[in-house]
């Protein structure tokens, strides 16, 4: 490890989004077992995230969403960040199945692709207190927070340009965020910034840092959440890799890992006589859940040389339960924290999710991966899937 940009950061944007979302009539940032976080992706961009084990992260100031940062009058050091497709029941959303939107299908894979099911910790991150008074609200943030760093579900590697070994990254924390929408008014810019950063100097957190979760009204169907790093001061020059577009445009990106690349030295947690009974107490936890909110809550594995036999040691005890109709997903930290995978609605998705699910065996921490297919029908005669 080369660097450790620490966890304040990320504790303090977590309680200022919860007082920014105010602004927006929200009481507070409702994050339960339910919300979803998923990546909608093309075919080949999908493959890229499997087999590198990784995602890229873009400039922000690249997004579709022009005046992004500039409407606040806000500074931003070239911000890295991935978006999703968030949705949560709370809001009173009438999306039933957010891996399955025929908006996403059409702006992000129309020649097919996939919707990404991402865990990021949500019941371990639940916060949901609108009747709460400021102290108790900030406590439980403070928890809720806790608990995670805990899990460590917050851990993230950003990998040197020209990595070579596993200590060649910069050691981060972070948390998907939902997008804060605003309406540009001639007052906006004005009014709305200085509340801002009010806001801001409050929680005790820079501008950089709260550039990347504002975005225009005309946007807010995209329902977006984002995982955010900031290259402050050049901390992550080292990071930025460039790959080039068929105009010739050199687009800069950043490649992330989930976990600390570190602990792949260690071995995992679990020691031979205890983890059968936590592995019991691990499953029957989630049966209780399961039962009364059916909740997808995986069963994490923490990271380590010898997680694969850990893995393998688990799913055998979850057959017994499976078996009895329960489907149980289980996370490898370190690894992509996919717990489902939705095919497009293209004419070949039942090929696409056979290939698909031969590919997800070939690699233990996929090998839990539930592979779906779009629902929705295809219409050779609507222009719009061509």
């Amino acid at each position: 490890m080369i660097k450790n940009l620490g966890s304040d950061n990320t504790l303090k944007l977590f309680k200022f989004i919860v007082e920014a979302s105010k602004l927006n009539g929200h009481k507070v940032i409702p994050i339960n077992g339910n919300t979803s976080y998923v990546k909608y992706t093309s075919k080949s961009t999908m493959y890229k995230i499997l087999e590198s084990d990784s995602i890229f992260f873009t400039c922000s100031e690249l997004s579709n969403d022009t005046t992004e940062n500039k409407l606040l009058s806000l500074r931003n050091d070239a911000t890295f960040i991935t978006c999703f497709y968030h949705s949560n029941p709370s809001e009173n959303t009438n999306i039933i199945n957010s891996s399955d939107v025929y908006s996403q299908w059409m702006s992000y894979c129309s020649g097919g692709g996939a919707a990404l099911e991402f865990y990021f910790g949500q019941d371990i991150m639940s916060y949901e207190a609108p009747l709460m008074s400021a102290v108790d609200a900030e406590k439980r943030i403070e928890e809720a927070f806790k608990r995670a760093q805990e899990k460590c579900i917050l851990d993230y590697s950003l990998l040197y340009k020209d990595a070579t070994n596993s200590s060649d990254y910069i050691y981060s924390t972070a948390f998907p965020f939902q997008v804060q929408y605003y309406t540009n008014t001639p007052d906006t810019p004005r009014t709305f910034n200085n509340q801002i950063i009010e806001i801001a100097n409050k929680c005790e957190i820079s501008e950089e840092q709260i550039a990347p979760f504002f975005k225009h009204s005309g946007f807010v169907q995209e329902c977006e959440a984002r995982l955010a790093f900031v290259n402050y001061n050049n901390q992550l020059s080292k990071c930025i890799s460039f790959m080039e577009k068929p105009d010739g445009t050199m687009l800069p990106y950043i490649k992330v890992k989930f976990g600390s690349n570190d602990r792949w030295n260690s071995p995992c947690d679990y020691t031979p006589d205890q983890r059968i009974g936590l592995i019991d107490s691990d499953v029957n936890n989630r049966l209780v859940m399961l039962a009364k909110r059916n909740p997808r809550f995986p069963i994490i594995i923490p990271q380590g040389r010898d997680q694969e036999k850990i893995f393998e040691d688990v799913t055998q005890k979850l057959e017994n339960y499976e078996d009895s109709g329960f489907k149980i997903p289980v996370i490898c930290q370190g690894h992509l924290p996919i717990t489902k995978i939705t095919l497009a609605p293209t004419p070949d998705r039942a090929e696409q999710r056979k290939m698909m699910e031969i590919y997800c065996q070939s690699k233990y921490w996929l090998r839990k991966v539930e592979i779906r297919q779009s629902e929705i029908p295809y219409n050779m005669q609507n222009t719009n899937h061509t």
